[in-house]
């Protein structure tokens, strides 16, 4: 299933080619002596490259996996993508059950700029890191009954490298990425893809999703990509309706946690509005979104003035700033010299959870709707899962509940007429669900804005149903 060239190293490797040398005439017999310029050069020339640190010869890469808790086959490495300089890193685990026949699930972190390395390793992948960077087997891992792809996009994204990325590149890009990944796994072409992801990749999948149906409707049949649906967690897609909902999970949540006190709603709330105003002039006018997006950040962490509440979480406490403490031994591991020499990586590479030159380019993104794209995946009968933990303030789930509410497909007026109802795990309730036809919403009862690290029995449940177009009952 997987290539023996997969693991592709980000530093060039020097090889070397060799034939058969004819030789005439009689055998010349030298002196020892004349060699010893020749040597002493070289080793002149040596001890300069050394002295300079320069190394003409890698030592060989370890073939042993770091990631040794799952006995499936594995991959990582780059995937160029067409004949840019941009090159994706991606790590791939075969599935647990039936890796010949299961569909393929792409995975992918938000921010922008945040590693999918962090859902491999602390959410929803085959092992947990802990904090003394040993390794737990994951019995709840995505893999259970998919072969699954954690990609890390855009370019400059954890291990991901090449010039600045744009918005409008995200599709082109994995579009191009599933094509060089799929050469090289051409048992898996036909395969169903899934696409899914958390936070700003609710901005992501369906621009992703909109370029596959796009590229499809071409009918080339040697790149056709089998989509057949996204899921999107806790995810920023519409960020006009969600800012209008913002305040939401303030006032009143499943925790009553009171997050700010009663004399400052109004001047939240005026905020607020003029917030979505802003937000609201950014779908039509582009010069207004980078002070859309300001305001929009500024409203998702406005209460932390009152509070020392995790936002991604409101069930925990920052601590000394870190609110995300769960992350940091993934970084830790990922920049072990262990890890960055399996991965082929220089020694001077330095991983990092989130990048800021990532960030960047997609600030005025942000503000921005991927709703229509959306649209399209329904318009295609392709179906949308939306899930969402109740516990986060940052991308809250009546946010997210409003606008799937606000869609325009074929499917709107039953859709709208759906109750959020009770869906229960083993006799318990766990979530609440929201479903007709293609659309569907869940939010999840006791879990943040990561919703496979604090539900992992729950999601994989809902993700399998999802995967095999199951009903939703536990």
């Amino acid at each position: 299933m997987t290539a023996d060239n997969e693991k592709t190293p980000l530093t060039k490797e020097f090889s070397t080619t060799g034939g058969d040398v004819e030789r005439r005439g009689p055998t010349k017999v030298y002196s020892p002596w004349v060699y010893v310029p020749t040597l002493l050069a070289a080793f002149s020339v040596a001890y300069l490259l050394f002295s300079w640190g320069i190394t003409l010869f890698k030592p060989a890469r370890p073939t042993h996996t770091p990631i040794n808790c799952d006995s499936v086959n594995q991959s990582s490495g780059y995937i160029q993508l067409g004949n840019s300089s941009t090159k994706y890193f991606h790590w791939y685990f075969e599935s647990r059950s039936d890796p010949e026949f299961d569909p393929l699930v792409v995975w992918l972190n938000g921010g922008p700029g945040a590693s999918s390395m962090i859902g491999l390793l602390s959410e929803n992948g085959p092992c947990n890191v802990q904090s003394d960077l040993s390794l737990k087997y994951n019995p709840h891992a995505w893999n259970s009954h998919a072969n699954v792809i954690w990609l890390d996009q855009p370019a400059t994204t954890g291990f991901s490298v090449g010039p600045a990325p744009t918005p409008e590149s995200v599709g082109p890009n994995v579009y191009a990425f599933l094509q060089g990944f799929l050469a090289k796994h051409p048992s898996l072409r036909n395969r169903s893809l899934f696409l899914t992801g958390e936070s700003f990749a609710g901005h992501y999948i369906p621009a992703i999703a909109h370029t596959i149906i796009t590229e499809n409707a071409k009918h080339n049949t040697t790149t056709r990509l089998n989509l057949q649906g996204i899921a999107i967690g806790n995810g920023l897609t519409n960020t006009e309706i969600q800012a209008a909902h913002q305040l939401d999970q303030v006032y009143k949540n499943a925790y009553n946690i009171s997050l700010v006190p009663v004399n400052e709603t109004a001047a939240l709330n005026q905020s607020a509005a003029a917030c979505v105003h802003v937000l609201h002039q950014c779908q039509t006018n582009k010069t207004m979104c980078k002070d859309a997006t300001a305001c929009f950040v500024a409203l998702q962490t406005n209460t932390s003035a009152y509070h020392p509440y995790n936002p991604f979480d409101m069930r925990e406490t920052c601590v000394g700033g870190v609110c995300s403490a769960g992350e940091l031994p993934v970084a830790k591991l990922l920049n072990t010299p262990r890890v960055l020499s399996y991965l082929g990586m220089p020694p001077s590479f330095h991983f990092e959870l989130e990048n800021p030159e990532a960030f960047a380019p997609f600030v005025d993104n942000i503000a921005t709707s991927a709703a229509p794209f959306v649209e399209t995946v329904l318009h295609a009968n392709l179906p949308v899962l939306l899930y969402a933990g109740d516990a986060d303030l940052m991308c809250n789930w009546q946010g997210i509940d409003a606008w799937a509410l606000n869609l325009t497909w074929d499917g709107a007026k039953a859709y709208a007429n759906t109750t959020l109802t009770p869906l229960r795990r083993n006799g318990t309730e766990v979530a609440h669900i929201r479903s007709s036809s293609l659309l569907t919403f869940v939010r999840i009862k006791n879990a943040g804005h990561m919703v496979p690290r604090h539900q992992p029995a729950t999601m994989l449940s809902l993700l399998t149903s999802f995967l095999t177009n199951q009903s939703f009952v536990f």
